[in-house]
């Protein structure tokens, strides 16, 4: 068993900070977790087994509703001193199941200074869900979902920033951010053509048709013929880059959005983690609640572990000496993942929840402040 005694009583009282009800049914939820942690299996029957749960608990999508007063990104969100919450938002295919042609997840999650991306919210997308027919079903399960990531950074008085890829980068949705009153860094296609100051039209592309030291900072420029948003946009092609990187925003600092957009690349880490060490690909779960509940509790597991990481990091060749001369390869996640075992006594008392607050603090990414 990965999780010594010490550990697990420090899950749930973890657990307990964000919101979890005291009760059987948080003893059952704390066990599911710990399962997610120590084996990358992820078959709902066997989740049932292992967790010691009688059949039905979590096929009948209880779970998915328990999870939802567990409230992940509001406990990270307030855990950031900074008035601007970062958030990454990507997708992540999961196996497809009888019933749909294929299964995704749009995971928000809170970048840190290095290592891993902390998965914080998650909805799940399927073939069913989207009308072929209807061009826009996606855009308005995107829209819904940040929708409910700004409820919470409203109610603790933050601006919300997104973070994200090429996937997101159309006009209607930096219209729908501005309106909104959100931030926005988003990586954009070469091909898109913007309005200069001049009133002439030129592709992104253009700007910068080959490596170079330059930074281009071009700002209320109009995005797209079609939509004629304004915004700013970011132009950098650094040498030893495989392409130009173009960058939507609203912020009044290139060096800030180029730094912003930087951390999107955790966020693969973090699928990556979650797939390899917690089995998140091969969900077999047919009931979209049930489903839900699984993927919250993955997630969880894998908060955790990264918190876990980040509050043993200088301790970690007290565990493991033979990791000495070269714990520099492992990331937070595998080193939580070595010592989980060994966290007794004075160590395990480090993953209280005041002190994971403390930890947090110190490690989220909290860029700059202009707007």
């Amino acid at each position: 068993m990965f999780l010594s005694p010490q550990v697990s009583s420090k899950l749930k009282l973890w657990l307990k900070s964000m919101g979890a009800k005291e009760g059987l049914i948080l003893d059952k939820v704390h066990l599911c977790i710990m399962r997610a942690i120590e084996y990358s299996r992820s078959s709902l029957a066997w989740w049932e087994a292992k967790s010691e749960v009688k059949r039905g608990f979590l096929r009948n999508g209880f779970l998915s509703g328990y999870m939802d007063a567990i409230n992940l990104l509001r406990y990270l969100m307030s855990s950031i001193s900074s008035y601007i919450v970062p958030v990454i938002i990507d997708y992540t295919d999961i196996d497809p199941v009888k019933g749909c042609s294929w299964r995704k997840i749009l995971l928000a999650s809170i970048p840190t200074v290095k290592g891993r991306a902390i998965p914080a919210e998650a909805e799940v997308l399927t073939s069913r869900d989207i009308d072929s027919t209807d061009e826009d079903s996606e855009n308005r399960f995107e829209k819904r979902f940040l929708m409910k990531l700004l409820m919470i950074a409203k109610s603790l008085l933050k601006r919300l920033l997104i973070i994200g890829d090429r996937g997101y980068a159309d006009g209607k949705m930096f219209t729908f951010m501005k309106k909104k009153g959100m931030s926005f860094v988003i990586r954009v296609p070469c091909n898109v053509e913007i309005e200069l100051p001049t009133g002439e039209w030129v592709a992104l592309r253009d700007l910068l048709p080959e490596p170079s030291d330059e930074v281009i900072f071009l700002e209320g420029v109009r995005y797209s013929k079609e939509h004629g948003v304004r915004l700013n946009i970011v132009a950098l092609w650094k040498k030893g880059y495989d392409e130009p990187w173009f960058i939507a925003t609203d912020l009044s600092s290139p060096s800030d959005a180029i730094a912003y957009y930087k951390k999107r690349f955790l966020v693969e880490e973090t699928f990556k983690s979650s797939k390899t060490y917690e089995g998140l690909e091969h969900l077999k779960a047919r009931n979209k609640d049930v489903l839900r509940g699984m993927i919250k509790a993955i997630f969880l597991a894998c908060a955790f572990l990264i918190l876990v990481g980040m509050a043993i990091e200088p301790f970690v060749s007290t565990f493991i000496p033979s990791l000495t001369s070269y714990e520099r390869r492992y990331s937070v996640f595998t080193k939580a993942l070595l010592c989980l075992g060994r966290l007794r006594g004075g160590y395990a008392k480090l993953l209280c929840p005041k002190n994971l607050r403390a930890i947090l603090h110190q490690n989220l990414f909290l860029g700059g402040e202009s707007m």
